[in-house]
């Protein structure tokens, strides 16, 4: 059995999904310190004048005038996405069912290419800010990385319902390029960022982002014709029906709590973290990838060595 699952894993080429959640993870993991850092420095371009003659730029840059004003914008950024994401993703993990998992996978890829050409053309031009609310807008309504996760995932499932004995081992393969897209992409991220600077590093994503959308796009449909419902109506799977069905479960209720409060940090951690540690530290753009990736890091390995405990415990 083991070889045949080996022969089938090559035959349909679903490898592909771990070879695309780890390129997209790099990106991810990348891209978000980059972006904070970018943001930072305009606001401290266009605080300049008001820096202390007895200031350098790099200590007026990480001062906490400047990284608030920073923070402020991103919370708004990513508010700009986060709404939009809420009002299309459990449609689009919908349509998912009735058209195929690369539908859901292929259109937050497009998202992400839209948002970092924003971000490079920014880097460039120095436009006003407010035109990178557009950016995230537009970013959200292609589901974000949320929706690409969940089609992943729900592929992974989708390829091995004839071996079911093995998807929790495609699973923990599916988290570990997570982890390592994570940890290199942060790493090598940071390091291209000091060296090379913010339009570099984004002309390097943006090549990068569609690398992941080409490995996709060659990933076979997982979802079988006969296995798909008819397509949903915006009625039955908006997010305020959905909300209600979990409004009936005590069960679904407190996992969609617990996950949303889980994501809504993640989401948060990863540009707060950033202009701490560069205000109480002053760390340069690389060391800031470090300890991203070691964050990363060590969230991958209570997924794959701690939680596994705490479960073998709990049983």
């Amino acid at each position: 059995m083991g070889v045949l699952v080996d022969l089938q894993f090559y035959k349909n080429r679903s490898y592909l999904l771990e070879l695309g959640t780890f390129v997209f993870a790099a990106v991810l993991f990348a891209a978000i310190p980059a972006q904070t850092q970018l943001v930072q420095q305009y606001e401290c371009d266009l605080l300049a004048e008001e820096r202390p003659a007895n200031q350098t730029e790099d200590d007026f840059c990480n001062s906490s005038k400047v990284t608030g004003r920073a923070s402020n914008v991103l919370f708004n950024l990513q508010l700009g996405a986060v709404f939009p994401a809420l009002l299309v993703v459990t449609y689009l993990g919908a349509l998912s069912d009735a058209f195929g998992r690369k539908f859901a996978m292929i259109t937050p890829v497009v998202g992400g290419l839209i948002q970092t050409a924003g971000y490079l053309l920014f880097s460039i031009f120095k436009f006003n800010i407010n035109w990178m609310y557009v950016v995230h807008v537009l970013y959200g309504f292609t589901g974000t990385w949320a929706i690409l996760l969940m089609a992943m995932f729900s592929a992974l499932s989708d390829v091995t319902r004839h071996y079911p004995s093995v998807r929790a081992a495609r699973f923990s393969t599916m988290e570990g390029a997570l982890i390592l897209g994570g940890c290199g992409g942060a790493m090598v991220g940071g390091w291209a960022l000091e060296k090379y600077g913010f339009t570099v590093f984004f002309v390097a994503s943006l090549v990068l982002m569609g690398l992941a959308g080409v490995l996709l796009c060659l990933f076979p449909e997982s979802l079988p014709r006969d296995n798909r419902p008819p397509p949903p109506t915006w009625r039955s799977a908006n997010v305020i029906s959905v909300l209600c069905v979990f409004l009936r479960s005590s069960m679904l209720f407190f996992l969609g709590t617990a996950f949303a409060l889980n994501v809504s940090v993640v989401a948060g951690w990863g540009s707060v973290n950033v202009l701490y540690v560069k205000h109480v530290f002053g760390w340069d753009e690389a060391t800031v990838g470090y300890f991203t990736a070691a964050y990363a890091g060590l969230r991958g390995l209570g997924v794959l060595l701690v939680l596994p405990a705490v479960l073998h415990m709990l049983h």
